[in-house]
C-alpha cells in the first residue's frame, strides 16, 4: 500500500506540473497580435489621417483611454474614443481632428479575448515639417509612450497567482464531487472529503472574489493601489470577464446550497441522489468550468463553437482526472483515512480506468486546441506558446 502511494505522489506532481503549466497565462505569442495599421508604422503622408485603425489577429476589447496620439512633444491629440469599425471586433479606430503637419506617435493598449492586456505604439507624420525628427528621435517616442502602456510587474504575476488558484479550485471542486458521485458515494461521510470540498469552494471564491479587482488594474495597466478604485471595478464589472465573475460567484453560491442537499440521507434510499438533484449538480459543474471558457481564447478567431465546445470537454476531462486525483491522495490513500485497505484498493482501481479515459479525452481536445492556436508547425517551435506546450507535452509524457 505505501508503494502505490508514493507511485500516486509522483503522478500528482507530473499531474500538478502539466495542468498548472496548462493554467499559467499564455505569453504575448498566444494574445492578439496587431497586424496591420493606418497609417502604418512610419508612414509620411501629405495630409492629415481623418482615424487611425489597428487591426488585431483575434477580437479584441478596448477601453475609452485604449488608444491615445500624441505630438512629437508630447501633448495629447484631443481624439476621438476608440471603437470597433463596422462591428468588426478585431479593428479598433479613433477619430483624428485636423492635424498639423508634425510626428505624431499612436500608443494603444486592448484586451485579448483571454483578458490579457496587449500594448504598443508608433509613428507616422504629415508634411514636411515631419522630417526634421529623426529615426532615433521617433523611437524614443515609440519607446516611452510603450513605457507608459505597460502593466506593473507586481499587478500581473498577482493577477496569475488568483487565476491559477481559481483555476485549481474550480477543478478540485468538480472533479472531487465526480469521484465521490461515481466512485466513492459512501465518502460523503468522510471528514476529509468534505475537508477537500470546502476548502476547493473557498479558494475558489476567494479567488474569484479578487480577480475582479486585479484584473481591471491590470487591464487598465495601473499599480496595485489602483486595485481599489471603484471606477476601474465598476468598468471591469460591465466587461466580458466580469461578468463571467459574477456568473462563477452566483454558480459558486448554487452549489454551497445544492451540494449539502445532494449528500443528505433520503428516507429509504441512503445516499443516493434524487433524479431531480443530480442533474441540477451536474449543470452547475458544467456552467462554473464554462466561466474559464468564455474568459479564454475559445471565444475569437475561426471555428467558436469547435472551439467552446472543445475546451469544455477538455476542462471537464482535467477536472475528473486531477480533482479525482486530489481526492484520492487526500481522502482515500491519506495515512489515517480509515479506509480499509481493500476498499481504498478497489476504490483506486476503478479510478484508474476513469482516468485513463479522461486522459485520452485531455489528449485528443488538447490536440484541436493546439492546432487551432498555433496555425502552423512552425509556429511549435518559433513562438514561445508552442514552446511551452512542448514542455508540457513533455510532463505528459513523464506522468504516463
Amino acid at each position: 500500500m505505501r508503494l502505490r502511494r508514493l507511485a500516486a505522489a509522483g503522478v500528482a506532481v507530473a499531474a500538478v506540473a502539466t495542468v498548472g503549466l496548462a493554467s499559467v497565462p499564455a505569453p504575448a505569442d498566444a494574445h492578439a497580435e496587431l497586424i496591420s495599421t493606418e497609417p502604418a508604422s512610419g508612414d509620411q503622408l501629405d495630409a492629415a489621417p481623418e482615424r487611425v485603425v489597428l487591426r488585431f489577429s483575434e477580437a479584441v476589447d478596448v477601453a475609452d483611454d485604449g488608444v491615445e496620439v500624441l505630438t512629437a512633444g508630447g501633448d495629447l491629440v484631443d481624439a476621438g474614443e476608440p471603437g470597433h469599425p463596422d462591428g468588426e471586433g478585431s479593428s479598433v479606430a479613433v477619430d483624428l481632428p485636423d492635424l498639423d503637419d508634425g510626428t505624431y506617435v499612436v500608443s494603444w493598449r486592448v484586451l485579448s479575448s483571454d483578458s490579457h492586456p496587449v500594448s504598443g505604439a508608433f509613428t507616422f507624420g504629415v508634411g514636411d515639417a515631419a522630417a526634421s525628427l529623426s529615426d532615433a528621435e521617433a523611437q524614443a517616442l515609440v519607446d516611452q509612450a510603450r513605457a507608459g502602456a505597460g502593466s506593473d510587474r507586481v499587478v500581473g504575476v498577482g493577477y496569475g497567482i488568483v487565476r491559477f488558484a481559481a483555476f485549481a479550485g474550480l477543478v478540485v471542486l468538480v472533479g472531487g464531487a465526480v469521484f465521490l458521485a461515481a466512485l466513492w458515494p459512501e465518502g460523503v461521510d468522510e471528514p476529509r472529503a468534505r475537508r477537500i470540498l470546502r476548502g476547493a469552494w473557498w479558494v475558489a471564491l476567494g479567488a474569484t472574489v479578487l480577480s475582479i479587482p486585479l484584473q481591471a488594474t491590470y487591464a487598465a495597466g495601473g499599480s496595485l493601489a489602483d486595485a481599489f478604485d471603484a471606477s476601474l471595478i465598476g468598468d471591469e464589472l460591465g466587461a466580458r470577464t466580469g461578468r463571467a465573475w459574477l456568473v462563477r460567484l452566483a454558480l459558486l453560491a448554487a452549489a454551497a446550497v445544492v451540494g449539502p442537499r445532494l449528500a443528505r440521507p433520503s428516507a429509504g434510499d441512503g445516499r443516493r441522489r434524487t433524479e431531480a438533484q443530480l442533474p441540477v449538480a451536474i449543470g452547475i459543474g458544467l456552467a462554473l468550468l464554462a466561466t474559464i471558457t468564455f474568459t479564454g481564447h475559445a471565444v475569437s478567431g475561426d471555428l467558436v463553437g469547435l472551439a467552446v465546445v472543445t475546451d469544455l470537454v477538455h476542462l471537464s476531462a482535467v477536472s475528473v482526472w486531477l480533482g479525482g486525483l486530489a481526492m484520492l491522495l487526500g481522502a482515500v490513500l491519506w495515512p489515517g483515512s480509515g479506509v480499509a485497505d481493500n476498499r481504498a484498493e478497489a476504490i483506486a482501481a476503478r479510478f484508474s480506468d476513469v482516468a485513463f479515459g479522461a486522459v485520452m479525452v485531455i489528449v485528443a481536445s488538447g490536440v484541436i486546441q493546439a492546432w487551432r492556436q498555433l496555425g502552423s508547425w512552425d509556429a511549435l517551435f518559433d513562438t514561445s506558446y508552442g514552446r511551452l506546450l512542448l514542455v508540457k507535452v513533455g510532463f505528459f509524457v513523464l506522468m504516463l
